[in-house]
């Protein structure tokens, strides 16, 4: 995997910039499973996505990796839910 000296996702493409989200996450040992329209441009379907959805592991190491590196992408914003269902989306 090719290896970005910066964290801003800058002015990308959203296949780019999905790409480089998933070096993030990969380069902080993030655990997690993308789902969604991007999991299936990953799985070779031919459709346009301009987003990335991924489900993280919760443990709390591994959430704390994640929010360190949210901090280095440009997230426009984070659904999240607590492990009892409720919603804590944030904008």
């Amino acid at each position: 995997m090719a290896r970005a000296t910066a964290c801003s996702t800058g002015r990308m493409s959203s296949s780019a910039r999905s790409s480089r989200i998933l070096e993030v996450l990969a380069r902080h040992q993030v655990q997690c499973v993308v789902i969604g329209g991007y999991a299936a441009v990953l799985a070779g379907i031919d459709i346009v996505t301009r987003d990335i959805d991924i489900t993280p592991a919760i443990q709390p190491a591994n959430l704390q990796r994640l929010g360190n590196a949210l901090r280095c992408t440009a997230v426009f914003s984070v659904a999240a839910v607590d492990v009892d269902g409720s919603d804590q989306s944030a904008a």
